[in-house]
């Protein structure tokens, strides 16, 4: 496991202020697989989540958000995002389609 167990960690506003390419940077660093599949997904997901936080307003900012957290004797499973709030742990996995495949289904059950 890596210094930390996790890629990023930070609130919403850091988020924001942080450079793309600096998040990307940290994943990389971070993961074992940076392949062009894993590097275009992340893309995506930092666009996304970006996008829909803007849209939260100042009352999201303190929340507070982990990127690829490695859970411990999860066996290398890492969320994509787990986003913390007033005692609350919501757990999100970025996936490139609509419907959701039985192994996408299996992956999150694992972190229950």
């Amino acid at each position: 496991m890596p210094e930390t167990p996790f890629a990023w960690a930070g609130d919403v506003r850091a988020f924001l202020d942080t450079p793309e390419e600096e998040l990307l940077r940290e994943l990389t660093r971070f993961a074992r697989e940076t392949g062009a599949p894993q590097l275009f997904a992340w893309d995506r997901s930092l666009g996304i989540l970006r996008r829909e936080l803007t849209q939260c307003g100042a009352h999201a900012e303190r929340f507070g958000l982990v990127l690829e957290f490695e859970l411990h004797r999860g066996g290398g499973r890492r969320p994509d995002l787990i986003v913390l709030e007033n005692g609350i742990v919501l757990v999100v996995e970025f996936k490139n389609r609509v419907d959701p495949e039985p192994a996408d289904l299996d992956q999150v059950r694992t972190y229950v």
